[in-house]
């Protein structure tokens, strides 16, 4: 008897020893990484962005590279007001910025883009992995846009972390979604982006991404090596630190020159018990919901004399002197180009026929022309009389469409506005024309106090 306990011993002994010798990592502790964040969590987030790079001018006879330097600092409280259960449902934050300024340098053009005290307050709408962000106090300007959606889209980083609990080591895998929410790209064609738990240390849990992936955006092909680090506070469930480092080479699009550029971000996160700024009574009132008015785009002659109000889809490349030229994009095609050229000083409208209108359009076409398919002329809201003319021709074998505008106010003051629209893409180009015309207004030409930020 005394023999066979002993000898059950012993093995019980041997086991345990053999099974302590042989622990794998499925005996390590695991960490449960879920945010706590919210319907009404309240945070303030202090970010700084830096990107350093060069950027491909053309000249006149040759192709170069100059300087490219940007500086951020973006301050705000953000209050959360929705988190989905499920896929469909949007997941929304508001925010009040207290600083939203950068510094821009791009060879020897240089500018400060800030955001207006009129638009400090702003809305994240994500629906279906698609950030819409704008201001419900009214339309922002591109810039303003640009400034206020960088890379790290503080409503999204919960998207980082793991779906359950992960131990020290573990490794997993983030979606082209996340990945093109977080870094402003519109598709991501290509992706081996891994987050790993690094360490667990005094209550925080220290994270690493890293990887490369392949975008697309506005036409552009981007080829990105990204690292960062974040940290998740285990008390508070939630990400308090987020620290990026990211090089990018990106080619030529449909809107951006080419560019090579390294951008560092460092995002704070301080979850508060109350707001300080998005009180109830703030956002009373406010509309909280992407309408269409309030995702419209300001902007302004950067030479004076004509201002508009137009969808996000046109975007702005040259604005110099008295003349603009915009692009409109959609799908990763280029439907569109306008060009719109103040003629300050004017004869009045009265004095200028729809014929002699035609005539200077079908001289500046010169052999392109090939005929008029319309001609019109009408008063809009605003008062504004609209020479309109459409042209057919053919540049280089493709066949073109011009829509020529004559906008002129009672006080003489006048633009001319042409769209050139390749013959395939009529059908998807449809009114934007007329939605643009109706949304110039002249400067000067208007009573104080009749201007509306939104379009007729």
């Amino acid at each position: 008897m005394r023999t066979g306990f002993v000898i059950r011993i012993i093995f019980c002994l041997s086991t345990a020893l053999f099974l302590a010798s042989t622990t794998t990592a499925d005996d390590a502790p695991t960490y449960s990484l879920t945010s706590s964040r919210r319907a009404g969590s309240i945070d303030r987030l202090e970010i700084a962005v830096e990107v350093a790079g060069t950027l491909q001018i053309d000249q006149p006879d040759r192709n170069e590279s100059a300087p490219m330097r940007v500086a951020a600092n973006l301050i705000y409280e953000e209050r959360t007001l929705d988190v989905p259960a499920h896929q469909g449902i949007p997941f929304r934050s508001v925010r009040y910025y207290e600083k939203a300024a950068a510094r821009v340098q791009a060879g020897e053009v240089s500018f400060v883009p800030v955001l207006r005290a009129e638009r400090g307050v702003v809305v994240v709408h994500v629906q279906d992995g698609k950030p819409t962000v704008f201001s419900p106090q009214g339309p922002l300007t591109r810039d303003e846009l640009e400034l206020v959606d960088p890379l790290g889209n503080s409503l999204l980083l919960d998207q980082l972390l793991p779906e359950g609990p992960v131990r020290v080591g573990q490794k997993w895998k983030h979606s082209p979604e996340t990945l093109a929410a977080i870094l402003g790209l519109e598709q991501i064609t290509s992706a081996a982006v891994t987050s790993e738990l690094t360490e667990v240390k005094e209550g925080v849990a220290r994270l690493e991404m890293q990887g490369r992936l392949t975008g697309r955006d506005k036409g552009a092909t981007a080829t990105v090596t990204l690292r960062a680090k974040y940290w998740f506070d285990l008390e508070l469930r939630r990400i308090t630190w987020f620290g990026l480092l990211l090089q990018e080479n990106r080619g030529a699009g449909l809107v951006e020159k080419p560019f090579q550029a390294v951008a560092r971000l460092q995002m704070k996160i301080t979850p508060l018990h109350e707001p300080k700024h998005l009180s109830d009574s703030l956002l009373e009132g406010l509309t909280l919901e992407p309408d269409t008015p309030l995702l419209l785009l300001e902007h302004r002659s950067t030479a004076g004399g004509w201002q508009l109000v137009n969808d996000r889809r046109w975007f702005v490349i040259s604005d110099e002197r008295d003349r603009a030229v915009l692009v409109l994009v959609e799908d990763q095609k280029r439907l569109a180009q306008c060009h719109v050229a103040s003629a300050r000083g004017g004869q009045p409208p009265e004095r200028v026929s729809l014929a002699d209108f035609q005539r200077d359009v079908q001289k500046a076409l010169g052999k392109h022309f090939g005929g008029f398919v319309e001609a019109s002329q009408a008063v809009n809201q605003r008062g504004y009389r609209l020479y309109r003319l459409v042209v057919q021709g053919v540049v280089d074998g493709v066949p073109i469409h011009w829509i020529y505008y004559l906008v002129a106010s009672k006080e003489g003051q006048q633009v001319v506005v042409a769209f050139i629209v390749e013959a395939e893409h009529l059908g998807a180009f449809g009114h934007s024309d007329r939605e643009l015309i109706e949304a110039i207004q002249l400067e000067g030409a208007d009573k104080p106090g009749t201007h509306s930020s939104a379009a007729p």
